[in-house]
């Protein structure tokens, strides 16, 4: 308790120490506007010291925008207001068929703040606070760099939110806001392609139901290994399970991520508050030259545990390279090129030496997070009855093969190394499966049924050690 009662004190203290707000002015060309994106983060010394920099230079700074099109796809026409807790979301349906979403750039995160947590003294000033420490154009930039990688992902624009008839009466709530328009992807319907090709698109939730169903439901393993890869390029801290889709670009085919949410990509928490509370809150992380694996890879442990564990080393090694070739000096340059102006003379140096350097040292970032992954392997049965054959290798590997009652090939299969497996799970076989040891007797990694198969514990108790994988 000695450390949140010094974190309330210090929140407290701040809670009224911010700098001095700044009025929108620069230059417009027509179909433009000057904005700021927060005023409300000016900071003063101490502020900062005790809640960190961040981007405040960024959210300050009056910036040249462009007024949003609604003209986009044939005439677009607000729909309903979505409830995202954080941002200001609006649905609209285009005249063609097709779903964009508006999402301000400015976020409450104070929402979040529930339970004894809320009688803290200056906790929800100090968590709306914390939108500083994102980059207020981290969508714009995200989405062009996943995208040459290979990601499915929807470009956002940003913009200002005209004042139009077409928005009826969400205009009050919504004119005049600084935010992104982005296309929602949508599957497939008559007369119409889905988006990136897609012939069905499922959340999360419902693609973990399917692929309990049977060995034919599937994903794209090596796909959403690279767009994880992505993510540690970008320190995106936050990708659970429902910032991912899933598309199915082919009949009876895998299904391939579409990431979306880009909001805490290129996030700097910082100051006091952060060194006091990180045990506590694992994703307070700072985009540098370190991948700060803890921190990366909390969020996403359920689905990387999981939808990862078909790949072994050698796949790792082949899509760390093919993203370090696709992410390119001159990709990097493109994708910052796409904030205002102001923002990129602000920042755009330093944040295109932090992605180049983090392109450059992927291996060590992407081998911190595979370590993590392979010291205890989970494998996933289904509804169908399936054989599990365990056997050693004459090189010291242990061999696991999953096949299903009749079939003709696995559709799991992936040799251990004992020097970076401790042990493997399977969850979700029943007492139908058969599970056959060949040769494994006293073998070093430990085959297990298990009964349950969550998240394992995160190392975020206090005093906990932050697992950093260093770049050159």
């Amino acid at each position: 308790m000695t450390r949140l009662a010094l974190l309330a004190l210090l929140l407290a203290a701040c809670a009224a120490a911010g700098g001095p707000h700044r009025e929108a002015a620069c230059a417009t060309r027509p179909g433009t506007r000057c904005v700021v994106a927060g005023p409300g983060y000016a900071a003063g010394p101490l502020h900062a010291a005790l809640l960190g920099r961040g981007y405040r230079e960024l959210w300050t700074a009056p910036v040249e925008v462009p007024v949003l099109d609604l003209d986009t796809g044939g005439g677009l026409r607000a729909v309903e207001v979505l409830g995202h807790v954080q941002s200001q979301s609006l649905a609209l349906a285009a005249a063609d068929g097709r779903s964009f979403t508006f999402r301000s750039v400015d976020k409450d995160a104070s929402q979040l703040v529930t339970g004894p947590l809320r009688h803290v003294p200056g906790i929800r000033p100090a968590y709306r606070d914390q939108t500083a420490a994102g980059l207020p154009a981290a969508p714009v930039v995200a989405a062009p760099l996943a995208r040459a990688a290979g990601v499915l992902q929807s470009e956002p624009r940003l913009g200002v939110m005209p004042d139009d008839p077409r928005l009826g009466s969400f205009g009050a709530e919504f004119a005049g806001r600084l935010g992104t328009l982005e296309e929602y992807p949508t599957p497939a319907t008559a007369g119409r392609p889905g988006t990136f090709g897609a012939l069905e698109i499922v959340d999360t939730d419902e693609l973990l139901e399917r692929l309990a169903r049977g060995p034919s439901e599937r994903v794209a393993a090596r796909a959403y290994l690279r767009a994880r890869l992505v993510d540690l390029v970008l320190g995106d801290v936050d990708r659970h399970p429902g910032q991912w889709r899933w598309a199915r670009l082919e009949p009876g085919g895998p299904w391939h991520p579409i990431a979306e949410d880009r909001d805490l990509a290129f996030v700097r928490f910082g100051g006091l508050m952060v060194r006091v509370s990180k045990p506590w809150f694992p994703l307070l992380a700072s985009f540098d030259g370190d991948f700060q694996v803890g921190s990366l890879a909390h969020q996403a442990r359920g689905t990387d545990i999981r939808l990862l564990a078909p790949l072994g080393r050698s796949a790792w090694q082949e899509e760390i390279a093919a993203v370090q070739e696709r992410l390119t000096p001159q990709v990097v340059d493109d994708a910052l090129a796409r904030m205002p102006a102001r923002w990129r003379e602000l920042e755009g140096e330093r944040l295109g030496t932090t992605l180049r350097r983090r392109v450059s040292s992927l291996p060590v970032g992407a081998e911190a997070l595979y370590a993590r992954l392979a010291r205890e392997v989970e494998v996933w049965g289904t509804q169908a009855r399936e054989e599990v054959r365990v056997r050693a290798l004459a090189d010291g590997r242990l061999e696991l093969v999953v096949t299903a009652a009749g079939a003709a090939a696995p559709h799991f299969q992936r040799a251990l190394d004992p020097a970076e497996t401790e042990a493997v799970r399977l969850c979700g076989f029943d007492a139908d499966d058969r599970l056959l040891l060949e040769s494994a007797a006293g073998h070093r990694i430990e085959v297990r049924r298990a009964r349950r198969c969550d998240p394992p514990p995160t190392t975020n108790a206090p005093g906990a050690k932050e697992q950093t994988a260093h770049a050159g």
